[in-house]
């Protein structure tokens, strides 16, 4: 058995037919692993949008600062100050799971 992949079966209806990728009614081992890469691939991707999403708007919102009258400007500062510690921290997070990430393998 050492050395085998290992094979699920599945029932005639069931709601993970579309694992079984080459139509032979069951699911290897090899199958599910192309679903979890999958699934990770987009989790990643998601993240990465997530990311370029909140830098891109922390260079718009620099640019508006720019073009804003002083008075206006003195208004959104509190705001400003919060806007950008979260982004930092979300790009940050972001790129400290990718290197720790890349640390374990």
């Amino acid at each position: 058995m050492v050395g085998e992949l290992m094979t699920k079966k599945l029932e005639e209806k069931s709601q993970f037919n579309d694992l079984d990728v080459d139509g032979d009614g069951t699911v290897s081992d090899h199958e599910l692993s192309i679903v979890q890469a999958h699934d990770a691939h987009r989790k990643y991707k998601t993240q990465e949008r997530i990311t370029i999403g909140t830098a891109i708007s922390m260079l718009v919102f620099t640019i508006a600062m720019f073009l804003l009258p002083e008075s206006r400007i003195s208004v959104l500062t509190d705001l400003s100050n919060l806007f950008y510690i979260s982004g930092a921290g979300i790009i940050s997070a972001f790129f400290g799971f990718q290197a720790m990430g890349a640390s374990r393998k």
